[in-house]
C-alpha cells in the first residue's frame, strides 16, 4: 500500500516537473522566437496520437482478433461496429482510398496544413502589433514545413500519377 501511495507520488511530481518544464521552454521559446514552438510540437503530437487511435480502432474493427475486443468493450456497454456495418467511407478511406490517397495521407496533410495556419496566424500578429517577423521564426516555420512536406508532397504526387492515364490525357 505504502509503495502504490510512494509511486502515485513519484509520478505526480515527475508530471508537475514535465509540465514546468513545458512552461519554461515555451517562455524561452517566446522570448527567442516570438512564437511558442513548444505549444506547436506538444499539438502537432497530439494531432498525430489521435491518428494513430483513430487507425488503431479501425485495425481491430477489420482485424480477426475482433471478436476478444468486441466481448472486452461490450462487456463496458459499448459495441464495435463489424467489417460488414463498417461505413462504405472509412472502408475506401483505409482501403483503395481517394484519388489514390489514403488515410495516412490525409493525417500528413492536415498536420502540414494545420502549421502553416498556425504560421500565418503568427505571422498576421506580428504585423497587426507593428512587429517585424524574426527572420529565425519565419526560417523555423519553413523547417517544419520542409519537413513535413518531405513525408508528404512526393509521395501524393506519386500516388497522383499513377491514377493518371498512360498518355497524361
Amino acid at each position: 500500500m505504502v509503495a502504490g501511495l510512494v509511486v502515485v507520488e513519484a509520478i505526480k511530481a515527475g508530471a508537475g516537473a514535465t509540465r514546468q518544464g513545458s512552461k519554461e521552454v515555451g517562455k524561452l521559446s517566446i522570448e527567442l522566437f516570438s512564437f511558442d514552438f513548444a505549444n506547436l510540437a506538444i499539438k502537432l503530437l497530439v494531432w498525430f496520437m489521435i491518428a494513430i487511435v483513430i487507425d488503431k480502432i479501425h485495425f481491430v474493427i477489420t482485424s480477426a482478433g475482433v471478436n476478444v475486443v468486441s466481448t472486452i468493450v461490450n462487456a463496458f456497454g459499448y459495441n464495435l461496429p463489424t467489417v460488414q456495418s463498417e461505413p462504405d467511407f472509412f472502408k475506401k478511406l483505409f482501403g483503395e482510398g481517394y484519388f489514390g490517397l489514403k488515410y495516412w495521407d490525409f493525417i500528413k496533410i492536415g498536420a502540414l496544413i494545420l502549421v502553416l495556419i498556425e504560421f500565418m496566424r503568427w505571422y498576421e500578429n506580428e504585423k497587426r502589433i507593428g512587429g517585424e517577423p524574426s527572420p529565425f521564426t519565419l526560417g523555423i516555420f519553413a523547417l517544419i514545413m520542409v519537413l513535413l512536406s518531405a513525408f508528404t508532397i512526393p509521395e501524393i504526387i506519386k500516388k497522383l500519377k499513377m491514377r493518371m492515364p498512360v498518355g497524361g490525357t
